[in-house]
């Protein structure tokens, strides 16, 4: 199954300025001195209205970003931050264990598979997977068995991919496809546009992208909630986890997280057609 190229989300015009490069550094970062500084914390992520990306006033933003920006300040004025952006998500974890990142920040959610090759931190958030399907151009397929001969398309490396390969063992007439270089909300904009029949997608960025595509459904749930951390490569900087963790802790403790999920994934209802072009497509 062929998917043609779709364009960058206007939120994430970045990756078209910065020629997709996964060693870019954004100019409002100091750049680093020597790539193994210690007082530099290099995070990898992707750009997503649920990571890193410019919003309409032309600022970074993301949860992501600002969960990665508050930790380093919480860690002291010495401290540095550096982040580096892939343009698919199949290529964070590669860049985390090539040690070029320290933190792989991009909406990551703890798996079985994972956990063989990173460590997580304490998670942050949690999420529900569902089928997304067109309601214009299919009808709402009732569970899995119904998609026998359609296909279900999702990103190469993501969990979604590693759920239906799962999946796949209990329902053996599913038939998907994982598409490399792309992400979710490109296979989202793909739906949109009747590119592809069906994808899975989390709850949190589907309620996003609905708002702006009123075609795209949710059909069922798929698998159990998965929660979302950050990971390191396993066994690598033991210490830095340990830090990451009590951050975690800290901002749970105090609202902070609470206040940032709000802003970021709790006030969909409230966005307004110009919010989410901030977020979606600019050619």
């Amino acid at each position: 199954m062929t998917v043609r190229p779709i364009r960058l989300l206007v939120g994430f015009m970045l990756l078209s300025l910065l020629s997709c490069s996964d060693e870019n550094a954004f100019p409002t970062q100091k750049k680093p001195k020597e790539a193994n500084d210690p007082k530099i914390i290099r995070f990898v992520t992707i750009n997503s209205p649920n990571t890193y990306f410019v919003n309409e006033n032309e600022n970074l933003a993301g949860l992501e970003y600002e969960l990665a920006t508050r930790f380093v300040k919480s860690l002291g004025p010495d401290y540095q931050f550096k982040f580096i952006v892939v343009d698919s998500f199949s290529k964070i974890i590669p860049t985390l264990l090539s040690n070029k990142a320290d933190i792989a920040a991009a909406d990551i959610s703890v798996t079985t598979e994972r956990k063989n090759i990173v460590d997580y931190s304490e998670s942050y958030h949690e999420v529900q997977q569902y089928l997304a399907f067109n309601r214009d151009h299919n009808k709402r397929p009732k569970n899995l068995a119904a998609l026998d001969g359609h296909i279900i398309a999702v990103p190469a490396g993501t969990s979604f991919a590693e759920r239906i390969r799962k999946l796949s063992k209990q329902h053996p007439g599913l038939v998907w496809d994982e598409i490399e270089n792309t992400s979710s909300e490109q296979m989202l904009e793909s739906l949109a546009n009747e590119e592809i029949d069906y994808t899975i997608a989390d709850s949190h960025l589907l309620a996003v992208m609905q708002y702006y595509y009123p075609s795209i459904n949710t059909a069922f749930t798929v698998g159990e909630p998965e929660k979302i951390a950050w990971a390191m490569a396993r066994g690598r900087n033991p210490d830095l986890l340990k830090q990451v963790n009590a951050y975690f802790k800290h901002i749970k403790q105090d609202g902070t997280l609470r206040s940032l999920l709000d802003r970021y994934h709790g006030n969909t209802k409230r966005l307004k057609t110009i919010d989410v072009k901030a977020f979606l497509m600019r050619t």
